[in-house]
């Protein structure tokens, strides 16, 4: 059973009333120390897809043509088209979320770089993209838009069917232990057992989702997130991690949304520094990516 359907069921609840229930839940175990628990809920926003076979201008969606900026050429990576993995409104995200600084308005677009399948296994790329090899894209609300069109060197293989992207407010603890925050937390061994626990009842806890905690399929998304966006080698950081270890908490889930399964499985995560939010200067978040 999933995550949200075990607390929410298919009603349409309010998100004060999410939170209350997700809480009354959490008061069942037997807690060394609630309030230090509570603390760790995270406000999220899933997201849900559907066929979107007349997509509307500016519609928050997965794959697909994105509605760029007049003028705003598809990104390239040394000459090769980018992949559009998709494209969000801000307005609509903005009624699902209380974040100080994720614009209220406007839109994002994130591409990536991938070489052609290999085989049927997919394509091969890496785990920590280089900053060249994708693009977020923000847009203000006042720029005008066009419905964009596959270029004609992309590759049919990556041309893909437009999903319609729906958003869903929720709230979280971490769902993996393996995360800044709980880090930083002063949790008790026995608390943090019973964090596991109750994860533990969720078989399909991962989430396609942004702002939040999202579900590692290894660790914690925001130690790669880190280590990528600090610059250092593995052997620096194995001689000083603290740097790495320092910025875990200071990044944001922008989109972590699960890759197109004819390039692989594996999940994809754009994360931003905090500060970086805050300046929008999104061309400075970090893509990361995950498989079993």
């Amino acid at each position: 059973m999933s995550f949200l359907k075990h607390l929410f069921g298919k009603r349409k609840i309010s998100p004060e009333n999410k939170l209350k229930q997700l809480v009354k839940e959490l008061q069942g175990y037997k807690w060394d120390n609630f309030p230090e628990v509570a603390n760790l809920i995270q406000p999220a926003v899933e997201l849900g897809f559907e066929n979107d076979t007349q997509p509307s201008l500016g519609g928050s969606r997965h794959g697909g043509y994105p509605d760029l900026p007049t003028g705003t050429e598809w990104p390239r990576h040394k000459g090769i088209p980018m992949v559009f993995i998709a494209q969000l409104n801000l307005t609509d995200l903005a009624q699902h979320h209380a974040h100080e600084y994720l614009p209220l308005n406007g839109m994002l677009y994130f591409f990536c770089y991938f070489p052609e399948p290999e085989n049927e296994f997919g394509a091969e790329h890496p785990a920590h993209f280089n900053n060249g090899e994708y693009k977020v894209l923000f847009a203000e609300e006042s720029v005008e838009l066009t419905p964009s069109r596959f270029p004609e060197d992309l590759t049919k293989t990556y041309r893909f069917k437009s999903q319609r992207i729906h958003f869903e407010p929720f709230f979280q603890l971490p769902p993996s232990l393996e995360h800044g925050i709980v880090d930083e937390s002063n949790l008790s061994d026995h608390d943090k057992e019973l964090i596991e626990e109750h994860n533990e009842v969720y078989d399909d806890y991962m989430m396609d989702q942004v702002l939040g905690i999202p579900p590692p399929m290894q660790g914690g998304a925001d130690w790669d997130w880190a280590f990528v966006y600090s610059g250092m080698s593995f052997e620096e950081y194995e001689d000083n991690p603290d740097p790495v270890l320092n910025l875990r908490s200071k990044f944001i889930n922008l989109l972590s949304i699960p890759n197109f399964e004819v390039i692989s499985d594996w999940q994809l995560y754009f994360g931003i520094h905090i500060d970086d939010l805050r300046k929008r200067s999104f061309e400075k978040a970090v893509l990361i990516a995950q498989g079993t």
